[in-house]
């Protein structure tokens, strides 16, 4: 737990290159202790995928946020908010790499995804915590 908070920490001071290696040794260390489908390893997914994206790695944070949601949908089920914040934490992550112009078709099709899994997300979010929740 202290290795993910110092992460955290140096993360929200942003300095993302000296959290990433804290965030992956957690990362193994969990998966190691728990398995590779673990509620634990997807929040270590996501912090991960969080720093790594900020450093502009955004293929490899693309792939973090989706295992980070295969984690959640299998651990937690794919109704819970825990799983809504993973499906809009992808989305969010996929839509900045997105050009503020005309789209290609793939982009098209990703533009398209990013659309689906905010629509998701927001459901579960409405059916969990209701529609006047903060």
């Amino acid at each position: 737990r202290s290795l993910s908070s110092r992460a955290e920490l140096l993360f929200l001071q942003g300095n993302s290159s000296r959290s990433e290696p804290l965030c992956r040794e957690a990362l193994l260390i969990l998966t190691s202790l728990h398995g590779p489908v673990h509620s634990q390893v997807g929040i270590a997914l996501e912090n991960l995928a969080r720093v790594i994206s900020v450093l502009g790695k955004k293929e490899e944070a693309e792939k973090l946020f989706r295992r980070a949601l295969t984690v959640k949908q299998k651990t937690l089920g794919p109704s819970h908010s825990l799983t809504a914040v993973a499906q809009d934490q992808l989305a969010t992550h996929l839509l900045g790499a997105l050009p503020a112009t005309s789209l290609s078709v793939t982009q098209q099709l990703n533009a398209k995804e990013i659309e689906n899994l905010f629509s998701q997300s927001l459901e579960i979010f409405i059916r969990t915590l209701g529609r006047t929740h903060t």
